[in-house]
């Protein structure tokens, strides 16, 4: 018996192991980690991209909740916007991406679930393509046939939030494998580095929604503002 049970140990090591293995590390620049893994039956790997940034958990997540905005920080993103609200942790929504000549750009209508807004754990924004009628295909832009993925945040401090972004891709239509593997494992990293540049503002900008999920951070504003007793 504690032959069979070591050996099940040691396969699980060993599975735990290959699992691992399989992410391959393809560059650490400008904080982000990216990282591909091959997909059987699929031209284009997953690629995830880590990295820490240095702000509350909500105000990262306020960020890429506002749909709508996210071409101010979304590296190549030429259009976002929410088609439809179906609850308040889920939406439907489109998004175009340019791609350089003479390849066509690529869109897609999404719905995205986000979960732990007020569980006090850690954030998760998943999206996946659907079939929608909401936005017919875009003159000039191929419509992708597949793109899932997820944004996971994870706190890492009152001021400190490690965050994940996920994605699987086929992209459709008519374009080099090069530029396919070149143009995606940018996004990563692209998409890392604009998130963090804009976070810095996610105060001003998502009050409503950082009151909402964490009001002491403005607590926090107005005891710095407020001058101690004697001062002048």
């Amino acid at each position: 018996m504690r032959t069979g049970a070591s050996m099940v140990v040691v396969l699980c090591l060993c599975c735990g192991l290959a699992q691992a293995a399989d992410w391959q590390r393809i560059s650490t620049d400008d904080g982000v980690t990216v990282d591909t893994r091959d997909v059987p039956g699929e031209s284009l790997p997953i690629f995830r991209g880590t990295s820490s940034i240095a702000a509350n958990i909500f105000e990262v997540a306020a960020v890429i909740n506002d749909i709508d905005g996210a071409c101010l920080w979304t590296k190549r993103c030429v259009a976002s916007r929410e088609l439809q609200r179906v609850s308040e942790t889920e939406r439907v929504f489109y998004n175009r991406t340019s791609a350089p000549w003479p390849v066509q750009d690529r869109d897609a209508v999404l719905r995205g679930h986000v979960s732990g807004l007020d569980e006090g754990k850690d954030i998760l924004i998943r999206f996946a393509n659907v079939v929608s009628p909401l936005q017919p295909p875009a003159k000039g832009a191929v419509r992708m046939p597949k793109v899932v993925g997820f944004y996971r945040l994870v706190r890492a401090g009152p001021r400190s939030t490690r965050v994940e972004f996920q994605v699987e891709a086929h992209l459709g239509g008519w374009i080099p494998d090069w530029v396919a593997r070149l143009s995606s494992r940018n996004i990563p990293h692209d998409t890392l580095v604009g998130l963090a540049r804009f976070v810095p503002k996610a105060k001003t900008r998502y009050k409503a929604f950082l009151i909402a999920h964490a009001p002491e951070l403005y607590d926090e504003t107005a005891a710095a503002e407020t001058p101690a007793p004697g001062a002048k």
